[in-house]
């Protein structure tokens, strides 16, 4: 009879796998909606991340599962990676101690990916994605408009430097627009609500009116925003889906900018205004063309960001190539906007440049960039191929998946080439973890048997463990 409770008490594989999955996925969707304030919860060291981040490596331990380390390639260059950046990092902790494992999360958080791939790579999980992700997505990307206003009117501690709850940044937001709209370009949004039929045409009307106002937003506020959706959006039309949409979509938009700028429409707020003229603006400043006067406020701002970006960027290059850090950089826990003389808070905040690459260089040299390239170009180059594979196949389903994961994983990175994205927690966890569901899809695609696309959802194969 004791058997019985104790017995009752211990979870099962499948159990554990689904617990993690779930605490990983609402991980997920609080920072894909409320971003940075999300991040925050919790109480130093240990926030929400890393609490999440515990959990599920007690529960992997409970069931182990090393499949992956059985593929070649991506999975063991980011070994390479971690393991050639922990050897930048301990001889640094004696000087700067919690400061180098704070830096470290840029590649810490790469046990998501490892964690995620292990949990998806199974033909469920990945039919149980699809609608989950759906749902969350149709729900986020609803609500933004009223997470982007309530944000504007809430301000950050100047005495812990902790944003509020609900708030949302142009960069952030522009990753889960990016994914939330390649989702539907691809045609992996299946999910049939309850009720008449007109409700589904309701909520993808309202679906995309909420994206076209918090993209607008971003856009205006951003260049980096702006970059992450167009990119995104063209990697779609160059697999091949939803070209149609995207040159219409395209072609609205460019049509309506016009038309507030014209009619010098938008709205003012602290920094960039929203209006059609900003948007244009930014535009042309990312392709390095001057839209206006010096004596413009807003093309002074775009100028002074941009130069203010290349200049430390220029630095880094400089003092990487000195023979002391060539080879393996500066180490983590160094703060490098004061050693660089680029620092623009009183407190030392801000530590990184704004850019992943560049702070991969400074840290770990050239060496070190070498792996993150190559970590980067391999997963592309990876789930590419095997999305191609799947089409071939006849698999139009596991097709639609890889790119989408692809164009969601490259937002990303676009996004982390401009601003201290990745080495966050509301972006590095998001990153990884999409790089863990690539890694899934190729181990799917390497290990499936060939099925038609009517005899699975999705069009998938059977499930293979």
């Amino acid at each position: 009879m004791p058997q019985g409770p104790a017995r009752s008490l211990t979870l099962s594989s499948r159990e554990t796998e689904w617990l993690s999955l779930i605490l990983i996925g609402g991980l997920l969707a609080g920072y894909a909606l409320f971003s940075k304030g999300f991040a925050y919860l919790g109480r130093p060291p240990l926030f929400i991340g890393e609490i999440v981040l515990g959990l599920c490596l007690v529960l992997f331990m409970l069931r182990p599962d090393f499949k992956l380390l059985r593929m070649p390639g991506t999975p063991w260059l980011i070994v390479a990676f971690c393991l050639f950046c922990l050897t930048r990092t301990i001889p640094y902790f004696e000087d700067y101690g919690l400061m180098s494992l704070r830096d470290s999360v840029l590649y810490g958080y790469a046990i998501f990916a490892f964690l995620v791939g292990t949990l998806m790579a199974r033909q469920s999980r990945l039919q149980a994605l699809l609608p989950a992700y759906d749902i969350t997505s149709l729900l986020i990307i609803l609500a933004s408009p009223l997470v982007i206003f309530l944000s504007r009117h809430q301000a950050v501690s100047q005495i812990t430097d902790t944003p509020p709850l609900i708030f949302q940044k142009a960069g952030d937001i522009s990753v889960h627009l990016a994914g939330a709209a390649c989702f539907r370009l691809v045609g992996l949004n299946g999910w049939q609500p309850k009720g008449p039929a007109t409700l589904k045409r309701m909520l993808n009307i309202c679906f995309w009116a909420a994206w076209v106002v918090s993209a607008a937003w971003a856009a205006a506020t951003s260049r980096a925003a702006m970059l992450t959706i167009i990119v995104s959006m063209a990697l779609v039309f160059c697999a091949g889906f939803g070209r149609r949409i995207i040159l219409m979509g395209a072609s609205l938009i460019v049509a309506l900018s016009a038309l507030f700028t014209a009619f010098n429409l938008g709205i003012h707020q602290s920094g960039r205004d929203v209006s059609g003229s900003q948007i244009w603006a930014n535009a042309l400043s990312v392709i390095g063309y001057d839209s206006g006067s010096d004596g413009d406020a807003d093309v002074s701002n775009l100028k002074g960001t941009m130069k203010w970006r290349t200049d430390w960027w220029q630095k880094i290059i400089e003092t990487t190539l000195d023979e002391d850090y060539a080879l393996t950089g500066r180490g983590f826990g160094v703060n490098l906007a004061a050693e660089d003389g680029f620092q623009v808070d009183i407190n030392d905040r801000l530590r990184s440049p704004h850019n992943i690459h560049m702070n991969v260089l400074a840290r770990t040299g050239f060496a070190g960039l070498f792996l993150w390239i190559l970590l980067l170009g391999w997963f592309f180059r990876s789930l590419w191929l095997s999305a191609r594979r799947m089409r071939a196949r006849g698999l139009a389903g596991w097709h639609a998946v890889g790119i989408w994961i692809l164009t969601y994983w490259l937002a990303t990175m676009v996004n982390g080439s401009f601003d201290v994205y990745i080495e966050g927690p509301q972006g590095g966890i998001w990153a990884w973890s999409l790089m863990g569901v690539g890694m899934a899809v190729i181990w799917l695609e390497r290990h499936a048997r060939p099925s038609e696309p009517g005899q699975s959802a999705a069009g998938l194969a059977p499930d293979v463990a």
